[in-house]
């Protein structure tokens, strides 16, 4: 009998990141499919049997670097049934997710559907639980190569063919407001609907009381799954708040570099004392964990992560905004509310006017989402014809496990960002606006190097890396940006007319006043996309490019879009008359280095018109315009 590739996919990944509402329930999700990624990989790996992916989970210290992939791979002695081993893996992850619910169910029996909640994480038996576990094997008849692409073919079948059953949980009751799939496990009495309590007054304190303790919000009707994750966030003792920052904090990390800059941060913490002495529950609702360093060198500024309140807490930078003070001005008295909120906000723009800043902060923030490129497609050329091409393979997910997704939670944090997910050559990211470009530059240096080192000495062409980014309102639904992230990264790997696809960078920018807008380039350009938005940044900041000649190319545009024949050459000729009467915010023409650079990057590119090109400039501008705002806020140089 010979031996046997068995490669088990653990899922569904949707349901298990992209469903959440917060930041924390991305890291929540992200980290429960990790691990139980990594409960399958110990118990395929055994002795006998010889882990590819992962490659470094159990070889040293039992840790394969911050997140493990959702597909492992396992070659098998022939004396090892694959069925036997897939059965043993199931029944681990089994295990290990019924310990999960152990832990953290059964004490909110007050406030929880338990059984329902069993039924939909767990299962009744009937392949109806919330895991997705799919197997494949083949033998290892001729090459390792040969015998990979035949088992990664036959798991896409099997996943075609998934079974499908009725549930057991149904019921008349509302569904997750997230994606509608499961029912709600929250009992009414977390609404403040409950009989038990004999007034409105304590019905609305008993309600708060659970919500707390279960750490959502009113009305949130979670199902078993997504309570599972929140409640992965809860803390147990004082000393453990939620794990990872949220959209909020991210969206004022400018304001915490400007406070830092200026020494403000006395100032900063008699604001927070005022919101407690005002009865608000600081205590309870903002403490945040900093992971690493309390404090990041930014543009020769120590920045804190975190304005601190004991040892590796901090408070949430949501306090800095107007919208997020309501949610913690709710108590049993309608009126006293409205008074709190008042105070709370008057507090707030006292604070912003000290700081220059009276009309608020920006309030948006990046997702990012960055995946390799034709991942599949090296990990073949790697292993094809060739003897060592297992051991190649390994190398190859051991670097960049150790060298590559291992270093982005210290390159993350290091630019005042929050990690949420990062194994592989996968990473997804919480980034605030003004260390944007940054971040997304030193990402891809750091995974251009790995990528070398990964295909060794053979001659196989590196991969690359693809980033997505989608620009939102703190306030816009999780569930939603990170549907942006991932259109951005689809966008980033397949380009558009006069862009390449693949090794690029693609920002969607979506804010609540105006239409969704994207702008991608490739990295192999000159300049790219990054260099670009530099360029429109600093000539707006010195006042050489107008604010509002990104909306007027925009407009002059717009009797193109349906023209044909000598549209180009009329476009041009409109683009080149806009520029030469248009003037810079001294009132002067404009300079010769932004009609050069505008010139070039109208300059006919592959499949692209004149019109498409002055949409690109357009929002590219408009993007640099609110990367620009957050240097501002952060009072930072517009110039690396």
């Amino acid at each position: 009998m010979a031996a046997n590739l068995l490669l088990i996919s653990v899922g569904p990944v949707q349901g298990f990141i992209a469903a959440g509402r917060r930041g924390q329930d991305l890291w929540a999700g992200s980290q429960l499919l990790s691990d139980v990624s990594a409960t399958i990989a110990l118990a395929v790996g055994g002795a006998s049997a010889t882990l590819i992916f992962p490659a470094g989970l159990g070889t040293t210290d039992g840790s394969a670097g911050p997140s493990v992939a959702n597909k492992i791979l396992v070659q098998l002695p022939d004396d090892q049934d694959p069925a036997d081993v897939a059965q043993a893996a199931t029944k681990a992850a089994n295990a290990w997710l019924e310990g999960q619910f152990e832990r953290l169910f059964p004490w909110h029996a007050s406030a929880l559907d338990v059984e329902r909640a069993r039924q939909q994480i767990l299962g009744t038996g009937r392949n109806d639980g919330m895991l997705e576990l799919f197997w494949a094997a083949a033998p290892i008849a001729t090459t390792y190569g040969a015998a990979r692409e035949q088992v990664e073919a036959a798991l896409a079948a099997r996943k075609n063919t998934r079974d499908w059953g009725p549930v057991a949980w149904g019921a008349m009751v509302p569904k997750s407001p997230i994606d509608g799939e499961r029912e709600t496990v929250v009992l009414e009495r977390v609404w403040g609907r409950s009989r038990l309590a004999t007034t409105p007054a304590e019905r609305r304190a008993e309600a708060r009381r659970l919500r707390l303790k279960l750490g959502i919000e009113p009305e949130e009707t979670l199902d078993g799954p997504g309570m599972l994750k929140r409640l992965q966030q809860v803390r147990t003792s004082s000393d453990q708040p939620p794990r990872i920052h949220g959209t909020a904090h991210m969206a004022a990390a400018p304001l915490l570099r400007r406070i830092a800059a200026r020494h403000q941060e006395a100032r900063v913490s008699a604001y927070i004392k005022a919101l407690a002495d005002l009865g608000i529950p600081v205590e309870e609702e903002l403490r945040i964990r900093i992971d690493g360093d309390t404090q990041v060198d930014l543009g020769g500024v120590r920045t804190p992560r975190a304005f601190a309140a004991d040892g590796s807490a901090g408070f949430d930078g949501l306090i800095f905004f107007e919208g997020q003070l309501e949610k913690l001005c709710q108590t049993d008295d309608a009126e006293q509310d409205a008074a709190v909120l008042m105070q709370a906000r008057r507090r707030l723009r006292q604070l912003l006017r000290h700081l220059d800043l009276a009309e608020g902060p920006t309030p948006y923030y990046a997702l990012i989402q960055a995946d390799g490129d034709q991942m599949g497609r090296v990990l073949s050329d790697l292993a094809k014809d060739r003897d060592d091409g297992l051991e190649r393979h390994q190398h190859f997910g051991r670097t960049l496990e150790s060298e590559f997704a291992s270093q982005c939670p210290a390159l993350i944090a290091s630019h005042g960002g929050s990690l949420i997910y990062a194994g592989g050559d996968d990473v997804l990211a919480l980034v605030p606006l003004h260390t944007l470009l940054d971040v997304c530059k030193a990402l891809r240096t750091l995974f251009a190097e790995v990528a070398r080192q990964a295909v060794g000495d053979s001659p196989v062409k590196p991969p690359t890396l693809s980033i997505g980014v989608a620009i939102c309102h703190h306030l816009h639904p999780m569930f939603d940006a990170r549907q942006l992230a991932r259109e951005a990264e689809h966008l980033a790997k397949t380009g558009r007319p006069g862009v390449a696809g693949r090794n690029a960078l693609a920002i969607t920018m979506d804010k609540r006043s105006g239409s969704t807008v994207s702008a991608v380039g490739s990295f192999a350009e000159a300049p790219h996309l990054v260099d670009r938005l530099w360029l429109w940044m600093d000539m707006l900041a010195r006042g050489d490019l107008p604010d509002g000649v990104a909306f007027e190319l925009e407009e002059s545009m717009r009797p193109f879009e349906l023209a044909t024949a000598g549209a180009d050459e009329a476009a041009r000729a409109l683009l080149r008359r806009i520029l030469v009467r248009k003037r810079d915010d001294r009132g002067e023409l404009l300079g010769a280095e932004v009609r050069a650079l505008v010139d070039q990057e109208l300059a006919p590119r592959p499949g692209e018109a004149v019109a498409d090109a002055a949409r690109r400039i357009s929002v590219e501008i408009q993007i640099a315009r609110l990367l620009l705002r957050a240097r501002k806020d952060a009072e930072w140089e517009v110039r690396r």
